[in-house]
This record gives C-alpha cells, structure tokens and sequence, in this order.
C-alpha cells in the first residue's frame, strides 16, 4: 500500500489578506517560516522510523524554500552556513514556464542552436531570471544568495542520484615502498645468483689447471679475493640500481617516513589536514635498526667508494677499517642530515609540491654526488692514515703497465707486501674485480688480451719473471707483451 502525504505550504501575507494567489510567487511571512521549520523537525523525526521513498514539489518559493536542507561547510576553517536551503533530494522533478521568470527578471539569456537547415542561430529572451536561478529552480529549489562551493550545483542537478563520496589516499606511499622492496629482492636473488655462476666457472677453471706450485697460489688468490666485491665490479650498474633501491627501502622504512591524510578527513565540517613525518633518529632507535645499519653501510660505501678503492677487500683488516669510516660512521651522520632536511621541506610551499619519497631519491643522489667530489680529499687522507696503523699501504702502479687504465695509477695492499718501486705485477685477488678480465686468458703469470690459445709461441719459450713471484702465496700477474 503507497502511502502518501499532502502538506501545504505555510502562510504568506496575502493568506492573512484572503487573496487568492494562485501561481504568483509570494514568499513566506514569519509565521509561515515558524511552521515551515516545525514541520521540517516533524517531518524528519518521521522520517528517521519511516523514511519517505519521494518528495514532489512545485517551484513556487512558498513550497520550497524550506522544502530543502540548509547547506553548512568549512571554508578557511570557518563555518559557514548558507540562509536560503534548496531542495536537493527530489526524486521527481516538475517544472514550468515560471522558472524562467519571464518578464519580471533583470538578467538575459542567449540560446544558441542549429536549426533544420544547418544554420547556426542565436535568440536573446529578455527579462528573464539568472541562469543559477533558473538552474535551481529546476531542482525544486531557487537561486541562491550565498557563496556556494562550486560543486554544489552540479550536485544538486542530479536530484536523488546524488552523492557525496570522499576518498583518500594514505596508501601510494606504502604501494611505492613495497614496490621498492620488491624490486631490491628480486636484483638481490640475481646478485647471489651471479655470485654462484661466478663461483662455478672459477671452480670449474681451476680443476683443468694441472697441478703445479702456480695452481696453488691461484687457488689462494681466488679464495682470498672478496666474491662480493668482484660482483660488484663485474656488473657495476645493475648492482649500483639493486643496492640504490635496497638502500632507499631502508632508509625510507628505517625513518618512518610517511605522509598521510588526517582523521578529520572524514568530517566534512572541518578543513582536512596532510602531514608528513620522519623519524631522524630511527636508524639508531634499536639494536635491531643498527644491525640494519650496519649491514647497509656496506651498500652505501660500495655505492659511493668502492670503485675507487682497489684491492681493499683483499685484507680482512683494512677491508673493516675501510668500510667503518667510509661506510657505517658516514651513513650514521648523513642518515640524520637528510631525514632533517626532509623534515625542513615541509615548511617550503614550492618544496611540499615534490613526492615525499622522490625528494628523498633526489636528495640521496645528491649527497652521493658531493661525496665522490674532491671536497672529500681530506677524508680520504685521514682514512689513508688509518689503514695505514693497520698494515695497509697504496701500491703504486707503473705508468706503461695495461692495468693502469683498470686500476688507476695505484692499489690497496698489505704493508708486508709493499714494493717501493712502481709495480708492473699486480695480485689476481685484484684483478679479479676488475670488469673484463678473463681468467682463462692467464698464463704463466701473464695475462693475454686476445686468449692464450690464439698466442701460437704461448708454450714455446716461458716469460722471465722475477724470482720473488714463486714465494709468494698471491699469484701475480702481468700483461704479456
């Protein structure tokens, strides 16, 4: 059964003169207002047990200008509450020729059309309501006096279809970490995949050498080189990407760096807020997060100095020595500049525009930048000076000798093992880690460019080496001329 309701407008001036009115606009007097807002708290006290499926209303200002819900919002932290009320929840619509206001209007309309014939024509009506005033009376309602945001309208255009909705993304951020993250594993699992083909060459290599006293000090350079670091400098780029991404997921997690919407968001009375934060002391709030810390100084000291270094993983001590203080001391500092950096940016209005976690790429590149600049040379020196109290020394290379392009004009050696005369032998624990050397290109101490086996005299006459290369326990090796 359809229930339905009839409820006449409240009393206009010409009610209490006894007129008829008819279609004639009268607005309500003060005691039609007082009734209209007692029906309306009747009205909704019903309709909080019972709602109403439908409300049909004329445009007449006497029906609707209660017949509606007065707007309220937040603007600039004010609240703002908008006098006339327009009648938004219509599920059906009736409209007549009086919502133009023809004739007693201030404002003209132009309709622009194509006729039948194609022809483009345009008609002025004059003396015609507003465009918002006829727009609003379409609705149900009319035009209003305040400033309304500007989305109200096109929300009241849809009648009972319409609807607030209100989102908010907290999640991007955690999507693009994880996303990181994910990336960083899977370039991990290619680097350990790669030290394992790296290892079973080499293995494989060495089994075809015959016994001799030249294949155990090739066995001992190949153990005693860093696995890690000949990886590292075989496929220098792609390891540089992986270990950035894993270096940026660590930081970024280490430091809590988040933003997000506040919980107010859900409040349409109150101004939403999004905040950033950064937690600069986070690599060092737990023994937990300085093991990580520990174990991602690597990274960074193989990101930003290890290339530069040659030969320093060969011992143990000066390896320690090297990647405390360019490595964990360092990134220990550097950790807490950047995260207040990015806490300061958030004060900067041009600044606050750029991606949380995109400043923090930017800026991570630029630190790594300045630190392979010679603004570091007096670091340099003072760690020079440490691993010198350790027993590790540079070993000058000679100038005409091929591996001064690979290696620069020196490498890190032990000081018992330390020439004072530029070297044109240099240990294979060293040239490992250099890009394009080939092992199976060595021979006798030598090392040919274009493969041993494309030398037809490689086995007809031995190279003269100097006798202190056969006490040694590192194998040497020079380019054969």
């Amino acid at each position: 059964m359809v229930e339905l309701w009839l409820v006449r407008h409240g009393a206009t001036a010409w009610n209490a003169e006894g007129r008829w009115q008819g279609q004639t606009d009268v607005p309500l007097s003060a005691v039609g207002q007082a009734q209209a807002l007692a029906l309306g708290d009747h009205l909704r006290a019903l309709h909080a047990s019972q709602p109403f499926d439908a409300i049909v209303s004329s445009v007449c200002m006497n029906e609707t200008a209660s017949g509606g819900t007065t707007l309220t919002y937040m603007r600039s932290g004010v609240c703002v509450s908008a006098v006339d009320t327009v009648a938004h929840g219509l599920a059906d619509v009736f409209v007549d020729i009086k919502c133009f206001g023809l004739g007693t209007g201030a404002s003209s309309v132009k309709v622009t059309y194509l006729s039948a014939d194609g022809v483009r024509r345009t008609v002025i009506a004059n003396q015609t309501a507003s465009p918002v005033a006829i727009l609003a009376c379409f609705v149900g309602g009319r035009a209003p006096q305040s400033d309304y945001p500007s989305y109200v309208m096109d929300m009241l255009a849809q009648g009972t279809q319409a609807s607030i909705v209100m989102t908010k993304a907290n999640g991007s951020e955690a999507i693009i970490l994880n996303f990181i993250a994910l990336l960083s594993l899977a370039g991990y699992g290619y680097f350990f995949l790669r030290i394992s083909i790296y290892l079973y060459e080499t293995a494989k290599w060495i089994r075809l050498l015959p016994e001799s006293s030249q294949k155990k000090q090739l066995l001992y350079s190949v153990v005693n080189c860093s696995i890690s670091s000949v990886i590292w400098s075989h496929y220098r780029t792609s390891m540089q990407f992986i270990g950035f991404l894993g270096f940026i997921a660590w930081h970024l997690g280490t430091s809590n760096s988040s933003c997000q919407w506040d919980q107010s968001i859900a409040d349409v009375s109150v101004d939403a807020a999004y905040s950033c934060s950064i937690d600069s002391l986070g690599h060092l709030s737990s023994f937990t997060e300085v093991v990580r810390l520990f174990s991602y100084s690597w990274v960074f000291y193989a990101l930003v100095f290890m290339d530069r270094m040659p030969g320093i993983a060969i011992y143990m001590p000066g390896y320690i020595v090297a990647a405390l203080l360019l490595g964990f001391v360092p990134l220990s500092v550097l950790a807490i500049v950047v995260a207040e950096i990015c806490k300061a940016r958030l004060q900067s209005p041009a600044l606050f525009l750029i991606h949380n976690q995109l400043f923090l790429v930017l800026l991570w590149l630029l630190v790594f930048y300045i630190l392979r600049t010679p603004l570091l040379r007096p670091v340099h020196r003072l760690v020079e000076l440490c691993l010198g109290l350790v027993g590790v020394k540079k070993q000058k290379l000679h100038i005409e000798s091929p591996f001064y392009a690979m290696l620069g004009d020196h490498f890190w050696i032990e000081s018992a093992l330390h020439r004072d005369e530029e070297v044109m032998y240099v240990p294979l624990s060293v040239l490992m880690e250099t890009r394009n050397l080939k092992l199976r290109n060595i021979y006798d101490h030598e090392y040919f460019t274009y493969g041993v086996f494309n030398k037809p005299d490689k086995t007809t006459a031995r190279s003269d080496h100097p006798l202190w290369l056969h006490t040694q326990l590192e194998y040497y090796v020079r380019v054969h001329e």
